[in-house]
């Protein structure tokens, strides 16, 4: 049973039982948790801020908990939803229509309507790792979707995805001993060594014989005016040699507004260009909005012609049709 299903049976049953509907973003957020997607992935695709997005999960898990009466959380929603769906099936004769989905270009979920344009980027990621590369420098401007994009390539890679957001602040990133210390612990039950070095060679051992994902978000706040990384975050640079060893069987993309420039790592550089006016078309296509060019070529210059601006027209045309 897959989450469409399920959303076309919580259509009458939700209503029916409390008077409420489900929002958009609800639904997104139903299907997105169904594909084990968490609260910044969710935002990132919808053009929301992840507080937006946690704010409208509990809000979401509330309404289902007061329609089916007993409590779901983002945790237990899946396994809930379908015995519930299966039951109600059984006894009144519902009989929940499972979707049929075509194939999507390099395996991207067709769920996510926001994730457009980028079948040639996915192709280029492709080939990089299929030539070897091991760590992967997605390079572009704020709001061009980088993150989108290799969320998105990764988790329809790889069942496990280690994750690091770097905070946009100098004084506020994560020392690269506690990131690897956090992995050990949390995604592999292993302890870390009592040296750096020793966390190292752990994490490299199990990347060994197992196809992992690794995503750094927005390393440029740790680099310099040079690209090389600043003098209290050099620990990375060992991280990274971890991550680009050949005989790691992890695939590592960063995101970073600037390129990186360490001489002593061997990366693959990425310029991610920006969406193509069709992939716009298709954008507003899919929430049956007719637009000519002459607005869409305006609606780009005024919100910066990016992957970030869907999201911001997309709450556009909530509230002020076109």
């Amino acid at each position: 049973m897959n989450a469409e299903a399920v959303l076309a049976w919580l259509d009458t049953f939700v209503p029916a039982h409390t008077g409420e509907t489900l929002s958009e973003l609800e639904r997104i957020i139903l299907q997105q948790v169904w594909l084990g997607r968490k609260y910044l992935e969710i935002a990132n695709q919808y053009g929301c801020t992840e507080g937006h997005a946690k704010d409208v999960g509990s809000q979401l898990w509330k309404l289902l908990s007061k329609a089916l009466k007993q409590k779901i959380t983002k945790g237990n929603c899946r396994s809930i939803l379908e015995r519930c769906c299966r039951k109600a099936a059984t006894i009144s004769g519902f009989r929940p229509v499972c979707v049929a989905v075509a194939p999507v270009e390099n395996n991207i979920d067709i769920g996510n309507i926001n994730f457009l344009g980028r079948g040639e980027a996915i192709t280029h990621l492709h080939t990089l790792k299929n030539q070897g590369a091991k760590v992967i420098v997605i390079q572009g401007e704020g709001g061009l979707g980088k993150t989108t994009l290799a969320t998105e390539y990764l988790h329809s890679e790889f069942d496990l995805v280690l994750e690091l957001l770097m905070a946009k602040e100098t004084q506020n990133i994560t020392a690269a001993e506690h990131v690897v210390e956090e992995w050990l612990k949390q995604d592999f039950n292993e302890e870390p060594g009592v040296e750096f070095g020793v966390s190292v060679l752990r994490l490299k051992r199990q990347l060994h014989g197992r196809k992992i994902g690794v995503l750094i978000d927005n390393i440029e706040s740790a680099l310099d005016g040079q690209g090389r990384f600043i003098k209290s975050h050099r620990n990375y640079i060992e991280l990274l040699r971890v991550l680009s060893d050949t005989r790691v069987d992890s695939t590592t993309i960063i995101t970073s507004r600037d390129r990186l420039c360490e001489p002593s790592l061997n990366v693959e550089h990425y310029r991610l260009p920006g969406l193509e006016k069709s992939a716009w078309l298709q954008f507003f296509k899919n929430r049956g909005v007719e637009i000519d060019l002459p607005t869409l070529e305006d609606m780009q210059r005024a919100y910066g012609g990016n992957a970030k601006a869907m999201g911001m027209i997309k709450l556009y045309l909530k509230y002020s049709p076109i």
